[in-house]
C-alpha cells in the first residue's frame, strides 16, 4: 500500500513529530520492505493459506491497519465501512 499524492500532502500535516518521523522512515524504506517480502515469499504464502483456513469466506474481520494490508487482501471477507482511529 503506497501513499497517494493527496495522502502525501496530508501526511505533512501530522500532529506529532514522532508520527512524521515514522512516516519518513517508512517512505524511505518501502523498497527494502518489498524486497524482504519477495525474499520470504514462501513464508507469506503459507501464512495466507493458514489464515484462509482459519477465516472462512464471507466472515467479517477487524483490520487494525498493520502492514500493507496484503494479508487482509488475500482473504475473501466482507468489507463494511472503513474507519480510521487516530490516537
Amino acid at each position: 500500500m503506497y501513499l497517494k499524492q493527496s495522502d502525501t500532502t496530508a501526511s505533512r500535516q501530522l500532529s506529532s513529530q514522532r508520527k512524521r518521523e515514522l512516516l519518513a522512515h517508512y517512505e524511505a524504506n518501502v523498497d527494502e520492505l518489498d524486497r524482504w517480502r519477495e525474499f520470504n515469499a514462501a513464508y507469506h504464502e503459507d501464512d495466507q493459506k493458514f489464515m484462509r483456513f482459519l477465516i472462512p469466506p464471507g466472515k467479517r474481520v477487524l483490520e487494525l491497519g498493520c502492514g500493507q494490508g496484503d494479508l487482509l487482501a488475500a482473504l475473501e471477507t466482507i468489507l463494511r465501512r472503513r474507519r480510521r482511529f487516530r490516537s
